[in-house]
Order: structure tokens, then C-alpha cells, then sequence
């Protein structure tokens, strides 16, 4: 059985940090999307908020732009709640 992967809230993803980030680090959408895996127009629906990553794909591009999660997401913790 197929189960989707979780995705961050919509509402706490920041599309514009995304597209600053990948920006500050030269990077064409291409290219960030060659070194995460996915296809270029993932990362350009990313960054006009479209849609949101994936958790795992979320991890990716922090790994890739050498950033934290908080960079490009509101981070909720079990304190939040």
C-alpha cells in the first residue's frame, strides 16, 4: 500500500526564503533539483507556493543549502503544543 509522505504546513512553509537561500547560493532550480532528486519544476512550485515539500525533500534541501529547518519552515515542537 502506497502512503504519502508527510509535508510540511503549508501555512508555516516560507516559499521566499526557499527561493532566497537557493539564490544567495548561485544555484538555478535545475541545479538544486539535480542534487535533491526531483524534477526542476518541483523546486519552482516550492518557491511560488504551490505546494510543499515532503519532509524528506525538505531535509534534502536544507542539506543542499546548508541551512536549518527553521530557515525555510516554521518548526513546532512538542513544547508548541
Amino acid at each position: 500500500m502506497l502512503t504519502k509522505s508527510p509535508t510540511i504546513n503549508p501555512r508555516q512553509f516560507h516559499a521566499h526564503s526557499l527561493a532566497a537561500l537557493r539564490d544567495d547560493r548561485k544555484l538555478t532550480q535545475k541545479k538544486l533539483a539535480e542534487i535533491i532528486g526531483v524534477r526542476p519544476n518541483m523546486i519552482s512550485g516550492w518557491e511560488n507556493g504551490e505546494y510543499t515539500p515532503c519532509l524528506n525533500n525538505a531535509f534534502a534541501l536544507c542539506a543542499a543549502l546548508e541551512c536549518r529547518m527553521e530557515d525555510i519552515s516554521i518548526v513546532v515542537t512538542d513544547m508548541d503544543l
